[in-house]
């Protein structure tokens, strides 16, 4: 594939900045006020979805909770689920979570890999980043979804 060429995407729903390669869809869905797709690539569309989540308590161990129930709803309803790492990060001077997974989906025949982004934009609240591609095409996906992330900033 071709160098990317990134542009610059404002989202007034999720309240932040963001760059994003040129040429993806920027769309939403019922879930997600923010989706990112990639122009089809080996018979799939790469993605990066991005939401607000609220989690209780509104610390760090309250975060925590909220990253062990989503890895566990992950184990119980994807097929060959297992995780690649897991690390801290910032984000626009703001704490999170990023946890890398693989998974093998029967109905697409094909294993995935994803990552989870869990960012605190304020207290009780996360910015939720949920990316995922082919496992056979990561080594070029992954780094794409880390300078997604990587470039957020959060207005106001």
């Amino acid at each position: 594939m071709d160098a990317v060429t990134y542009v610059s995407l404002t989202d007034e729903v999720l309240g932040l900045s963001l760059e994003a390669p040129a040429g993806w869809y920027r769309g939403s869905s019922e879930i997600f006020p923010l989706v990112l797709r990639a122009p089809e690539d080996g018979g799939y569309r790469a993605s990066c979805n991005f939401s607000l989540e609220r989690f209780d308590p509104p610390t760090p161990e309250g975060l925590e909770t909220f990253a062990r129930r989503s890895k566990r709803a992950q184990l119980e309803d994807y097929e060959g689920f297992t995780e690649l790492g897991a690390e801290e990060l910032v984000v626009d001077n703001r704490p999170g979570l990023l946890q890398r997974y693989r998974w093998s989906p029967e109905a697409l025949g094909r294993t995935m890999e994803q990552l989870l982004v869990l960012v605190v934009v304020q207290p009780g609240l996360l910015l939720q980043a949920d990316a995922a591609s082919l496992a056979e095409r990561s080594e070029y996906y992954m780094p794409v979804f880390g300078r997604i992330v990587s470039s957020v900033r959060f207005l106001g």
